[in-house]
This record gives C-alpha cells, structure tokens and sequence, in this order.
C-alpha cells in the first residue's frame, strides 16, 4: 500500500491507526503520524471548535439526552469546559497589548 494513501485512510477514517509500536509500522518505517506537530495542532483546533460548539450550548442535553454538553466536553476532553475556556481567555489576553484594558469574563 502507498504511504501516502494510507496516511489519506488514517486522516479520514476509512482505515484504523496501527499501533505505535506495531510490527507493520516498523516494516514499513513509518513514523507515527500522531507525533508529527501537524497532527497534534489540529487536534488543538478540533478541540477549540467543540468547545466553541459545546459553549453556546453548555446547558442544553445533548442528543441522547443523557447529558449536557459541558459534561460531554468533559467526557471527551478531560477537562470541564469553564476551565478550558477560562486558559483560552488567558491566553488570548497575554497575546493581546499590554496597555489593553478589556477583559473578557467566564
């Protein structure tokens, strides 16, 4: 199978990620393609989309109606939803200028 076309398969889910450390990834010397920084920054803006999903609908039962969607982003993520978006604030407001008196609030 053509390295590309399988990393194509992997990325959109037509084939399963082998395991890291799998016989078939050595014989064929294929890094991981969850080590690569593109990988992982997209899954960092995956996780900012859902959270910007999951926000404006925090309170809302999801779907199955089993739980909120903060409480899913929690499942999902590990993290609860106010303190992700509570470090994304933070982050942006380091990025912002010094002399910048606006702040938004969580």
């Amino acid at each position: 199978m053509n390295l590309n076309l399988y990393y194509h398969g992997v990325l959109y889910g037509n084939l399963p990620l082998k395991k890291k450390d799998s016989t078939y990834l050595r014989k064929l010397k294929i890094p991981s393609a969850m080590d690569t920084p593109e990988w992982k920054e997209q899954e960092d803006y995956k996780k900012l989309c859902f959270a910007r999903f999951c926000w404006t609908r925090r309170d809302q039962l999801t779907p199955k109606g089993l739980m909120t969607w903060a409480k899913r982003f929690e499942e999902m993520h590990n993290e609860p939803l106010r303190v992700y978006a509570r470090r994304k604030i933070d982050e942006q407001n380091l990025q912002k200028k010094p002399g910048s008196k606006t702040r938004e609030k969580v």
